[in-house]
């Protein structure tokens, strides 16, 4: 396997620093009211660094090592960087937006964007190979998000994100 780039190495590194349980993931979760009734902007790049448990964490750590180092290769650090915390931020804010009594946390948020990248560019310009996920890679991706369900989270606020996880994986790696 291909050794991580150093700003997806980093991000990881971030991710398994930040957790730290309750306190932190309340102090920095992405939710309507703090975000925008509280003026909390912060909040849409700190939920990217924070997790709902352990198997969160260690579910998120993997995706992100596997694409963060296939578009940091390619995007270059500074482009890579901008592109996982600029993703984080909007998708969180879009989140906020359509979850008004809900909260985010989770790497995924970043992670999707990077990989939707991936896909894209490779998609555009097939001789980038060096974007191409293998058959291995794309099975394990598609699988990690099928069966578990986080916990701490409503069982349909779960259900939905079970759900567009694995078919936002599913319809990035789906060959053309």
């Amino acid at each position: 396997m291909k050794k991580p780039g150093k700003a997806s190495l980093i991000i990881a590194i971030g991710n398994l620093l930040a957790f730290g349980g309750g306190y932190a993931r309340a102090a920095g979760e992405a939710a309507f009211h703090p975000v925008f009734a509280q003026g909390e902007w912060w909040r849409l790049l700190t939920c990217g660094y924070l997790h709902l448990g352990a198997f969160h964490l260690l579910a998120n750590l993997p995706p992100l090592l596997i694409a963060g180092s296939k578009a940091e290769d390619y995007l270059g650090r500074s482009r890579f960087l901008f592109l996982y915390h600029m993703g984080t931020a909007i998708t969180a804010f879009l989140f906020c937006l359509s979850f008004q009594n809900a909260s985010m946390v989770g790497a995924s948020l970043g992670i999707y964007d990077v990989l939707g990248c991936c896909v894209a560019l490779h998609r555009w310009n097939p001789s980038l190979e060096s974007l191409r996920f293998s058959k291995a890679q794309k099975n394990y991706l598609i699988g990690l998000y099928g069966p578990w369900q986080p916990a701490g989270c409503s069982y349909d606020r779960c259900t939905s994100d079970r759900i567009y996880h694995r078919n936002f994986v599913w319809l990035c790696l789906a060959e053309p």
